[in-house]
């Protein structure tokens, strides 16, 4: 009876045994998949620490925007090869009065922290103002689709009064915080008609360099004709930047009806007719107003039309977006002094009820910068044709 009792201590006992090592197991496996877990989420750092990155000085501006609510975005636009990165203040403003007023998430405080932030990083810095339309009630975000059908202001010198107060304001921290780019405005021409926003752009320059030391771009918009309600499509004479240092457009989709185009792309071809036409657009501002280049952005988006019909398809929205940055980069590269792209991480939601998780990291960096072993083989001299 003994010898069953201490048997069956003895199976107890093994049981217990292979319990706890199936437990020491289980716990070690746990264990591992924390680590991995870790090591993908904080790929950058660790899978950039194996390889040198080499910046691509051939792109002077490498840029990217982040949004005042991202905390990581900085130190991923770094790891991304970005040398610049693009602050948004958000202001609103009010639909039916024009009272002018800052969000909770967009406040003086916390973009003071973020340009120390990106300075500490060793990024340079353009500061934008942004306005969007503030109504009563209407979901985030609703107003960006219908801001054109407002048009202006009854009292639109008393609204340009009230936006220079506002940017000079912003121009004093951009000076005290050592920013190295400002830009006064969003598509003023929103607010008001086009000929007070085209004096505007220009007015507004002499008071602006008077607290800021650093460059100045004008105010940002697209360069278009019918979506603004203009008439003489191709007349560039509707633009005056005179006196800025740069030239830039925001880069969406074709509104164009020459070159053969007929408004929103329609397929690859249209968009690289697109950038091409753009790009003379851009050249030749630049040569009228003398500016030291060009820059694309400060928002490189998507072409939301082309996007939509392709999803359509049940096409992989990160492959469209980057088959079109693509020809974006062949059509430019070298040819502009820099970039800013705007839908390159988090989640996006388009006018056109879109929704995605925006993932270009890997493909940003690709043209940002290269390994050690890329730039190895990049500077092995060439046989000679013989």
């Amino acid at each position: 009876m003994r010898k069953v009792h201490e048997n069956s201590f003895s199976i107890a006992k093994k049981f217990r045994l292979i319990l706890k090592k199936k437990f020491l197991i289980i716990f070690l496996i746990i264990i591992l998949a924390i680590i991995v877990g870790i090591f993908l989420k904080f790929r950058l750092e660790i899978g950039l620490a194996f390889q040198k990155l080499n910046a691509n000085e051939n792109i002077k501006i490498r840029g990217l925007d982040i949004h005042m609510h991202d905390k990581k975005g900085i130190r991923i636009a770094k790891n991304t090869g970005a040398n610049w990165i693009g602050l948004m203040y958000f202001v609103e403003v009010d639909w039916n009065t024009g009272r002018m007023f800052e969000p909770k998430w967009s406040n003086k405080k916390r973009l003071r922290k973020m340009i120390r932030e990106a300075k500490n990083q060793g990024l340079k810095v353009l500061l934008q103002i942004y306005p969007e339309y503030y109504i009563k009630g209407a979901p985030p975000g609703y107003s960006h689709a219908i801001e054109l059908e407002h048009g202006s202001f009854e009292d639109q010198e008393g609204f340009l009064r009230n936006a220079t107060k506002l940017i000079l304001e912003l121009a004093k921290l951009a000076e005290e915080e050592g920013v190295d780019m400002f830009s006064p405005w969003c598509e003023m021409n929103i607010f008001v008609d086009w000929d007070h926003a085209k004096n505007w752009t220009q007015e507004i320059l002499p008071k602006i360099r008077k607290f800021y030391s650093g460059l100045v771009a004008p105010p940002k918009g697209e360069i278009t004709w019918r979506k603004y309600g203009l008439e003489n499509e191709g007349d560039l004479d509707y633009w005056n930047f005179s006196g800025y240092d740069y030239v830039w457009a925001d880069v969406f989709d074709s509104d164009y009806h020459l070159n053969g185009l007929q408004g929103s792309c329609k397929n690859e071809d249209d968009y690289r007719k697109y950038i091409r036409t753009l790009l003379g657009f851009l050249q030749e501002l630049k040569e009228k107003s003398h500016a030291k280049g060009i820059i694309l952005g400060s928002e490189i988006g998507v072409p939301e039309q082309f996007l939509a019909e392709n999803t359509k398809k049940e096409k992989d929205v990160k492959k469209i977006v980057e088959l079109i940055w693509n020809i974006l980069f062949e059509e430019t590269y070298q040819k502009v002094d820099g970039y800013f792209f705007y839908p390159w991480r988090g989640k996006q939601h388009l006018a056109t009820n879109i929704s995605f998780d925006a993932d270009f990291e890997d493909f940003i960096r690709n043209y940002y910068c290269y390994t050690e072993e890329k730039k190895e083989v990049q500077e092995q001299p060439k046989e000679k044709v013989k």
